[in-house]
């Protein structure tokens, strides 16, 4: 890329900052507020159950649930060979263990934390998903 296409980007990153913002966006905190903020909580055995304490149940029913599918053939038969959500969940194990778990604990705890950051790592993804 040369000196002038790198020059132009620059400055139309500097423009485009500058004149973007005009009055019009005003007050989007309390608009941000108003859709993250729980309005409503029903209590439940003196426990206050908000929008977010559902959302996070209902993604701890649907990784349990993928879970359990995913490894039906697995707790069958220990030998079978992976097929559909099985084999994704064996490829993210895989690289969760060899490229996160293995260099940066050691490779004398993987087995001990690999399902530990597996299970942490399915729970955010449905959570982000659903």
């Amino acid at each position: 890329m040369s000196l002038s296409n790198k020059l132009f980007i620059l400055f139309f990153c500097i423009i485009s900052t500058l004149f973007s913002s005009s009055g019009e966006f005003t007050g989007w905190g309390n608009t941000i507020l108003h859709h993250v903020a729980d309005s409503k909580s029903i209590t439940f055995y003196n426990i206050k159950i908000t929008k977010h304490v559902i959302m996070l149940l209902i993604s701890a029913c649907v990784t349990l649930l993928m879970a359990l599918y995913g490894t039906k053939q697995y707790r069958n038969n220990i030998n079978s060979k992976p097929q559909g959500l099985s084999h994704i969940y064996e490829i993210i194990m895989d690289f969760i263990s060899n490229e996160i778990v293995k260099p940066n604990i050691g490779e004398k705890y993987v087995s001990t934390w690999a399902p530990v950051a597996m299970t942490f790592f399915t729970f955010i993804l449905t959570c982000n998903l659903l």
